[in-house]
Formats: C-alpha cells, sequence, structure tokens
C-alpha cells in the first residue's frame, strides 16, 4: 500500500516537473527537448519505483523473519519460566519433605530414649525379681529344713 502511494507521488512530481518545465519553456524546441527526455525520466522513475517494491519485499521479509525469531524466544523464555517453577516447586516440597523427616527422626530418637529408658527399668526389676526369688528361693529351703526338723521333733509325741 505504501509502495503504491510512492509510486503516485512519484508520478505526481513527474507530471509537476513537465507542467514546470512546460512553463517554463520559452521555445518549442525546449518543449520537444523537455518531451524527449519525458521517457527516459519515466524509465527513471519506474527503475526507482522497482528498487523501492525490491527494498519494501526485502524490508517485510525481514521484519517476518524477526517477528518469527521473537516468537521463538518469547517460547523459549515461557519454557525456562516453567522449567524454573518446577525447579522451585519441586525444591519447596524436599524442603518440606526434609522437615518431616527431621521431625520424625527427631520424635523417633526421643521414642527411642523412652525404650531404653523402659528397658533400664525392666533390667532394674528382673535383677530385684531375681534377687528375691534368690531370697524366696534361700526361704523356701529354710523353711522345708525347718518342716523337716519340726516333723523329726513332734514325731516323738505321736499318739
Amino acid at each position: 500500500m505504501k509502495l503504491h502511494r510512492v509510486c503516485r507521488v512519484a508520478i505526481l512530481v513527474l507530471g509537476i516537473a513537465v507542467l514546470h518545465a512546460w512553463q517554463q519553456a520559452t521555445s518549442l524546441a525546449e518543449v520537444t527537448a523537455t518531451m524527449e527526455e519525458l521517457p527516459r525520466t519515466s524509465r527513471q522513475i519506474a527503475q526507482n519505483a522497482e528498487s523501492v517494491k525490491e527494498a519494501a519485499s526485502k524490508s517485510v521479509e525481514a521484519t517476518e523473519q524477526g517477528t518469527k525469531e521473537v516468537e521463538r524466544w518469547r517460547e523459549t523464555i515461557r519454557l525456562s519460566w516453567d522449567a524454573f517453577s518446577e525447579i522451585i516447586e519441586t525444591i519447596e516440597r524436599t524442603s518440606e519433605a526434609s522437615t518431616q523427616i527431621s521431625l520424625a527422626t527427631h520424635q523417633q530418637t526421643s521414642a527411642n530414649e523412652q525404650v531404653v529408658q523402659a528397658m533400664r527399668q525392666i533390667e532394674e526389676m528382673v535383677r530385684l525379681t531375681a534377687s528375691q526369688m534368690k531370697e524366696s528361693s534361700a526361704s523356701a529351703a529354710r523353711l522345708r529344713e525347718m518342716a523337716g526338723m519340726l516333723q523329726e521333733k513332734t514325731a516323738v509325741f505321736q499318739v
């Protein structure tokens, strides 16, 4: 569309130049010379218009290629952003899991300490029970011995 405007302007300028030359001409020879120049000038304007058209076409191509490149970079940036977002989410989940593992480890350590304490108490109770069983066993042996002596002494009194 701009190319058409440029061509129209060039033709208008050519027309104005011809009209101006015509008005300026003082003799028929000058008008004839100007008219003879007109095809060459027209060819020059056509060549210039073709150059402008080619330049505009190349400019459009370059703009389209640049737009495609920008779109590719935009997609790359979007994908990078998505990847970074995913990495951040993974780090946050890992951090949360580490916190939970740390808490569970602390609770397990506390439970282990309680188990160790309970085992020590059981050990103490087993020692105490063993000691009491030894005493009971010794007492039972002493009672049997006393019962045997009592039987011997009471056997004399049998009626």
